[in-house]
């Protein structure tokens, strides 16, 4: 599975030539299979991303720290520093060693960091621990999301894709209930019991995509390994098809165009033992410069500021919602009410917020596969619906109170949508490391937009919603400028 062809070929148009080949892979069980590791590892991710805030608490209590200590801030954002080295390196990971094995590894990395933090209490080991759990996650989730678009087809692509982020809500909804039952009251002697049980899922998502996962038919054709991806029957299907395509192109151009084509991608005998022969691949600097050529330059340059803005979107201004809510019981009342949430309160709004996540990713995948929308018209309804809420939310606590979840289920969806888009976009040669970049972006963008959140809101309260609400809009504006919309076409 290590042998990976990046080989670029800017002149050479396949995707009809694609299709046809995919239409006769023998490859339902993979798919399935796929779907399977699909469910299992975005389980494990949606319950690490949100598990810790349950566990600020408890783990301040256990440790006797304040609760806006230091040591929390480093427990909590110690998971995205881990991230953003995962997002720099998996494509170079996938180059070296093949897809397979790097989304092997990194999930028995992820196993092994989170059953650490259940046996060892440490502060440091937790954070070192954290910090792994995070490198493993920015490594496997955009070749993950690669492999599974690639899997899908094109008719439902979208909606499947979508159905990954709904598992993942299942993730925060698991989380949450278990901790209704494990620790209803977040108590500190329930914490080691409750990262053992969460420690459970990703050793499923390790065994599952060590069984089950298998490289695309496009990742195995990328690197000239058609005897893995078709069955014998229809590689001698095609075989007759190019015979028949070769002696067409001597009668007209148009033959002589998929004879070309054809060409491209018939494998020699020769080139068919390369099971075990390491294929030469570009340098990660030739696959940037494919990014930022001719073809790719304008979507690319687009993509990196609509995930600059999408990263503040996602993370910039909920972590100040109760600030702010405290502002304008404050503004409309006199004061603020002193009151203590019972945790038992909390874990069950989480659960209500999960479930709501679910449904607003549910609805985003059918609303980007409405061919008179598409991906794009689905992203730029949400974000402007994301920055009306916003808006609207200013002017009073009740109205703050009905649009906030409201919002945060536009950002789930739009945020999302782009994520999914961003896999369908790039071309598979340069696919693994273009997802990458892009999210590494996104990660850089929401590690620092809770400090730029919080700098700006000690200037003045509203700036932070004001920014959510512009970034929305101009990221709804560039993602209206790129060249390609992805519903109902095939992958290149």
């Amino acid at each position: 599975m290590s042998d990976m062809d990046y080989k670029l070929e800017p002149d050479a148009k396949e995707e009809e030539l694609y299709e046809q080949m995919m239409d006769k892979a023998t490859f339902r069980k993979n798919r399935i299979k796929v779907m399977i590791c699909m469910v299992f590892f975005f389980l494990a991710d949606g319950m690490e991303l949100f598990s810790f805030n349950l566990l600020i608490k408890p783990f301040g209590d256990y440790f006797e720290f304040e609760d806006s200590s230091v040591q929390i801030q480093i427990a909590a954002s110690s998971i995205f520093f881990g991230i953003m080295i995962g997002s720099i390196i998996a494509s170079f990971l996938t180059k070296k060693f093949g897809r397979i094995l790097t989304i092997n590894c990194s999930n028995l990395l992820f196993f092994i960091s989170y059953l650490l933090k259940g046996i060892w209490m440490s502060f440091a080991v937790f954070i070192i621990c954290k910090t792994l759990t995070g490198l493993a996650l920015g490594i496997i989730v955009p070749i993950f999301l690669n492999v599974y678009g690639e899997y899908l087809p094109t008719k439902f692509r979208g909606i499947l894709l979508m159905v990954a982020w709904v598992v993942f809500g299942f993730g925060t909804l698991i989380t949450n209930c278990l901790g209704l039952v494990i620790m209803p009251e977040l108590q500190k002697d329930k914490l080691q019991t409750f990262l053992l049980v969460l420690s459970v899922f990703p050793f499923l998502s390790f065994i599952s995509c060590l069984i089950l996962l298998k490289d695309s038919p496009r990742g195995l054709l990328l690197s000239k390994r058609m005897e893995e991806s078709f069955s014998k029957k229809a590689l001698s299907e095609i075989k007759n098809e190019n015979i028949q395509l070769e002696l067409t192109e001597k009668k007209t151009d148009v033959g002589s165009e998929i004879g070309n084509k054809t060409r491209i991608m018939n494998v020699p005998e020769t080139e068919k033992s390369t099971n075990n022969t390491q294929i030469e691949s570009f340098s990660t600097k030739d696959i940037i410069k494919e990014m930022f050529g001719p073809t790719l330059k304008k979507t690319t340059i687009l993509m990196i500021i609509i995930f600059i803005f999408l990263g503040y979107n996602a993370f910039g201004i909920f972590s100040i919602t109760s600030y702010f809510l405290d502002y304008l019981d404050e503004k409309e009342n006199g004061q603020v009410e002193e009151e203590t949430i019972p945790a038992k309160e909390i874990l069950i709004n989480q659960i209500l917020l999960a479930v709501a996540n679910i449904v607003a990713n549910l609805i985003g995948g059918f609303t980007g596969e409405i061919r008179k929308f598409g991906r794009k018209g689905g992203i730029i309804t949400t974000l402007i619906l994301g920055a009306i809420t916003t808006i609207i939310g200013l002017f009073s606590k009740i109205l703050f109170e009905v649009t906030n979840p409201i919002t945060s289920g536009f950002s789930e969806i739009y945020v999302n949508l782009v994520m999914d888009y961003t896999v369908e976009l790039y071309p598979t040669k340069i696919r693994d490391t273009s997802t990458s970049l892009l999210f590494f972006v996104y990660r850089i963008s929401c590690f620092i937009s809770n400090y730029i959140s919080i700098g700006f809101y000690d200037v003045n309260i509203y700036i932070p919603y004001i920014i959510y609400a512009v970034f929305s809009v101009l990221a709804a504006i560039f993602t209206w400028a790129l060249p390609h919309e992805m519903a109902g076409k095939s992958m290149n």
